[in-house]
């Protein structure tokens, strides 16, 4: 595949999403990426069914397409000598290794950073954790729902006030420990070609989902903007959310509201509030008419459907969003216009919608699709590439050091 990272060799030792996410987009920019699997595969195959999809066979799995794509599969059994032989000769020609396996299994299996930084100096070495490296939670089990969602302060924030906290979205946080993987490695690349030694790229759930929360976390020390918050008590009337006639959902953002006070209360039909003291200065507004003002908002959104606001509010450029559920957004022509989405039809004749990463390079365009393949598809095209001997290849199958599945 064509793209800046075209001619680099990507090793990755991962499961699941976080960690294989960030990988796919280097895939997707150009790098050759070998995905290693234990002899039973990544358990993220079969979570089709966690997600009610189809994923019986290897041929038709868009679940595992969100992280599988464009990329090249082996099964290599890293706890025997054999194994650990196999990994060190493809890292003798790669830019990159990439693993979410927790500390200790990395030492037993001879992947750690130290001992493949002794040996291969040059190596860019990516680890996607649930916590940090150091503390208490180092050890730890870490997924997305724990580390991110949980403890990060994500799932305790962002809910109705006096409701129930939700569950989090399925790979909210692990897609964007992917995005920051993927800058990490892009630029540790950049500085292993210029110093001629390998970085190490540390990227952990938790510390995502801190960072996704750095202005809330920095205001919170104030005491004056605290999560959660409810409709009807947050900070700011004009970012808040309002039900149409239609009973639909708008989100507004009107990022200077007292600049914006007079055009924002002309559009929405309330011309008569325009300059008025109780509103107009939020401070004020906040202290001595907030519900009331809220009422308001609700009363004039009320009068009219979801397409009528669409219109108005696009003539008075005033930025809002519809609240889209998933089927809505895969019928937005917005995502269609831009290929944000693409239509994908499997070897089996199916057919599903998968999401490409958003970062867009013109060089590249929409990155093609590769669908991906079964467990260990590739083992002995890539151990041939390597300079491994049919018999060589035989006796490994035949002892279970690498697998080779049709």
């Amino acid at each position: 595949m064509k793209g800046p990272l075209s001619g680099y060799k990507i090793i990755e030792f991962a499961t699941y999403v976080a960690a294989p996410s960030g990988v796919r987009i280097l895939a997707d920019w150009g790098a050759e990426v070998i995905k290693i699997e234990g002899p039973s595969g990544d358990d993220y195959r079969t979570n089709w069914n966690v997600y009610c999809m189809p994923g019986e066979s290897d041929l038709y799995n868009p679940c595992f397409d969100l992280v599988g794509v464009n990329k090249r599969f082996m099964v290599v059994d890293l706890r025997t000598d054999e194994g650990r032989e196999i990994l060190y000769k493809l890292l003798e020609d790669a830019q990159a290794f990439v693993t979410s396996a927790r500390d200790k299994a990395l030492k037993k299996l001879g992947c750690d950073w130290e001992t493949l930084h002794a040996k291969f100096p040059r190596l860019v070495y990516g680890h996607v954790r649930g916590y940090g490296e150091n503390g208490a939670l180092r050890d730890m089990p870490g997924y997305d729902y724990t580390a991110y969602h949980a403890r990060s302060g994500v799932g305790g924030s962002l809910y109705e006030k006096g409701g129930s906290p939700m569950i989090g979205g399925p790979g909210f946080g692990d897609l964007q420990t992917g995005l920051a993987l993927a800058g990490g490695i892009a630029a540790a690349l950049v500085g292993a070609e210029r110093t001629g030694v390998g970085d190490r790229v540390v990227v952990s759930l938790n510390a995502v989902g801190v960072y996704v929360m750095s202005l809330a976390h920095t205001a919170a020390q104030y005491g004056g903007y605290i999560l959660p918050t409810s409709r009807r008590s947050t900070s700011n009337p004009f970012n808040s959310i309002y039900k149409t006639k239609d009973n639909k959902w708008i989100q507004f953002c009107v990022a200077a509201p007292e600049l914006g006070y007079n055009h924002f209360m002309e559009t929405i039909g309330r011309g008569d509030l325009k300059d008025d003291p109780r509103y107009c200065k939020m401070a004020y507004m906040r202290e001595h008419h907030h519900e009331e003002f809220i009422d308001i908002i609700e009363e004039a959104l009320a009068q009219k459907t979801m397409a009528e606001w669409e219109k108005i509010l696009t003539e008075a450029d005033i930025a809002f969003g519809p609240l889209y559920e998933s089927a809505d957004v895969l019928k937005d022509s917005e995502i269609w216009d831009n290929e944000y989405a693409q239509r994908v039809t499997y070897p089996t004749g199916d057919e599903a919608i998968l999401i490409h990463p958003p970062a867009r390079l013109d060089s590249i365009g929409t990155a093609p699709l590769v669908t991906s393949r079964g467990i260990g598809a590739d083992t002995e095209a890539i151990l041939r590439e390597h300079g491994y001997a049919e018999d060589q290849i035989r006796v490994w199958e035949e002892s279970g050091v690498v697998v080779q599945h049709a």
